[in-house]
């Protein structure tokens, strides 16, 4: 494999567990919001920011 997709492989796989984590305390957050009636979502907007610079196809 060369260095380079090793790389972005480690890279992708990072952001894949950042959105799992991100649906995880999203859930925790509908949970609290549900007991305490609050309407504020955290990581809604989290992932905008490691969209990539570089397309993914321009990469293959």
């Amino acid at each position: 494999m060369q260095p380079e997709r090793a790389i972005i492989g480690k890279i992708l796989q990072i952001y894949r567990y950042f959105l799992y984590f991100c649906k995880l305390v999203n859930k925790q957050q509908e949970k609290a919001e549900e007991e305490k009636g609050l309407t504020d979502h955290i990581c809604l907007n989290s992932f905008n920011s490691l969209t990539p610079l570089i397309p993914i196809s321009y990469i293959e």
